[in-house]
């Protein structure tokens, strides 16, 4: 799952969820062309990827996480 956060560059929100404990790949991810087209080229986007043995509990953590960030960059 990819997603940014308005006017943030994707390497700060990828930052602060490593404040949380929370593991992200942040930039272009090797396919700078769909970049292009979502017109994330400058920034990238941060990326999640989850695992079969991820928990309902991380993924909790993670949304409650994005919540927080977002309230404080918004």
């Amino acid at each position: 799952v990819s997603f940014n956060i308005v006017n943030t560059p994707s390497t700060q929100v990828a930052q602060m969820l490593a404040e949380y404990g929370i593991c992200v790949r942040s930039g272009l991810q090797c396919a700078p062309l769909i970049h292009k087209y979502h017109g994330t080229d400058k920034e990238g986007m941060v990326r999640i990827s989850v695992g079969a043995f991820n928990t309902m509990s991380q993924a909790r953590q993670l949304v409650k996480a994005i919540k927080i960030i977002s309230k404080k960059l918004g």
